[in-house]
């Protein structure tokens, strides 16, 4: 099975559908995206827009430049990583949990309205 994902005018995801791997092969039993493409496009609508997917979610966007998926940003002050492709914190990752902070299940967690992490501990 294969995973293709349509695309809203402004390349983000809107909807996923799998489809049989017999629904992408060539007249040589070789897998085509551009075939799975076109059989997405059958049961849709020839005007859709697919691209073929792996783990990328509903609101994940194409960008044609990096030839990558970009998850949503998690939160408005946040800044994509053109060298990791990943969304970065304005101040950097959160800080590392100590041993203790880990044996009560604490994390970090992002305060947008403070623009800081926050360690949340589990209450007992």
């Amino acid at each position: 099975m294969a995973n293709f994902a349509q695309l809203n005018e402004n390349n983000k995801i809107i909807k996923k559908i799998m489809v049989a791997d017999k629904d992408c092969l060539d007249n040589l039993g070789n897998f085509s995206e551009e075939i799975g493409i076109n059989f997405c496009k059958s049961l849709l609508g020839v005007e859709t827009k697919w691209k073929i997917v792996n783990k990328e979610s509903i609101g994940s966007s194409y960008d044609e430049n990096l030839n990558e998926f970009v998850p949503p940003k998690p939160h408005l002050s946040w800044i994509w990583n053109f060298q990791t492709l990943r969304w970065e914190s304005p101040i950097g990752p959160a800080p590392s949990l100590t041993e203790e902070e880990i044996s009560t299940g604490s994390i970090y967690r992002w305060n947008e309205n403070n623009q800081n992490w926050k360690l949340l501990t589990p209450k007992s």
